[in-house]
């Protein structure tokens, strides 16, 4: 049924998630089905929408109030949010169509990340899984690599590897991003480089008793010296490269079929959602080629840290590919294999 149905819906997450209204009975939130209002198609320009619900602070009653004026037997129509891929086609049975809010805009050969709203990826990783050998000989007491990395042991939920970290980035999310450098930057140091970042925690505003309580994910969250960014660059290009081997089908097959009008919907939203996550990791492959050929240019001027933490903390807080090209004084001009 129009956008909402758009996904083959029926799967019982996103046949509840699709209809139901979250609404507050004064003591906790309930998920609620409502009349009518479980028939309301999702407009992905928001401003599109001819109708918003929402429960009246006074009496409770769930209402549904038009936006605009509308003629009698025209379609009414609500906004659920700002969705990316993988959410909508989990908890509502449809992926936003290519096409949407100039989320890929055709280029010669290939799509090219646009402004907007796209899923997050998940990265899980371990210094083994990094090709990371741990130091023998502690720099300082409780102070060597594993030591540290265990820090954060637990705060990824109970069901986890020893040792696994598990980090969520997106287009713009600067903080998740930091929180990943700040673990690859551990990962990838020397004693010496580790002794430099516990120095450097020190001064952290952090609120905890000691800098021995600051978790990897947080400690280093600025660049530390030149070639610990470096290995820190060429870890975080590894990450992103080996994940976009696994994928079986290419950009082009994805938007291909995602665009096919035979396609079985099934196949054209899973199509949409690893098109939507293979745009985020060349986000990500572009980031950390630009900042590494900056950091190459600033080399001498590195330590003085007035120039390169600055741009790389600009360069993750965009959300268009092509302003991270030109961002790093790339010109925004398109490499080979790239998107």
């Amino acid at each position: 049924a129009g956008a909402r149905g758009g996904g083959g819906g029926g799967e019982p997450v996103s046949s509840v998630g699709s209809g139901a209204t979250a609404q507050n009975d004064g003591e906790a939130e309930l998920h609620v089905l409502v009349p009518y209002a479980d028939m309301l198609n999702h407009v992905f320009d928001g401003e599109g929408a001819t109708c918003e619900w929402g429960q009246d602070e006074a009496t409770g009653d769930f209402t549904i109030t038009s936006r605009v004026a509308m003629d009698v037997g025209a379609e009414a129509s609500q906004s659920y949010g700002s969705l990316g891929e993988g959410r909508a086609l989990l908890n509502y049975g449809f992926a936003p169509p290519c096409e949407r809010d100039g989320a890929f805009e055709q280029a010669p050969t290939m799509p090219h990340p646009a402004a907007g709203h796209r899923d997050s990826i998940g990265f899980s990783f371990c210094l083994a899984s990094l090709g990371v050998s741990l130091p023998r000989k502690a720099c300082q007491e409780n102070r060597y690599k594993e030591t540290l990395w265990m820090r954060d042991e637990g705060n990824y939920g109970p069901v986890q590897y020893r040792g696994l970290r598990q980090v969520a980035i997106g287009m713009g999310t600067c903080s998740a991003a930091k929180s990943l450098l700040s673990l690859l930057r551990v990962a990838v140091a020397s004693e010496e480089e580790l002794d430099m970042i516990l120095g450097a925690a020190a001064d952290l505003p952090t609120g905890l008793a000691t800098v021995d309580e600051i978790p990897a994910a947080a400690v280093a969250q600025e660049p530390v010296c030149y070639a610990n960014e470096a290995a820190t660059l060429a870890a975080l290009s590894n990450l992103v490269n080996s994940r976009l081997a696994r994928y079986p089908t290419t950009m082009e097959e994805d938007l291909e079929l995602a665009r096919c009008p035979t396609a079985h919907p099934n196949a054209r939203n899973a199509a949409r959602v690893l098109l939507a996550e293979k745009v985020v990791l060349k986000h990500y492959e572009a980031i950390a080629h630009r900042s590494s050929a900056f950091l190459a240019a600033t080399h001498n001027s590195f330590d003085a840290g007035l120039i390169y933490p600055s741009l790389l903390t600009h360069l993750l807080s965009l959300k268009d590919t092509r302003e991270v090209r030109a961002a790093a004084g790339g010109g925004g001009e398109e490499e080979e294999g790239s998107v």
